[in-house]
Parts: C-alpha cells; structure tokens; sequence
C-alpha cells in the first residue's frame, strides 16, 4: 500500500528528527528528564 504525505508534512517530521539527532540526547537520560 502506497501512503501519500504532503510536503509540508514531510519536511516536518524530517526537520524534527534531523534536530532530535543532532541534539544526542542520551535516551536514558531523555527518558528521565521527560
């Protein structure tokens, strides 16, 4: 099945994630500070 994003949506998640990545964030830490 083929599913059909909108630019703008795809860009966003990209944006966030590239962020999210760039932040190294240790995950046990970020699990503790959330």
């Amino acid at each position: 099945m083929t599913v059909i994003i909108p630019k703008e949506a795809y860009l966003t998640i990209v944006a966030a994630t590239v962020r999210y990545a760039n932040a190294r964030i240790p995950r046990d830490d970020w699990l503790e500070v959330s």
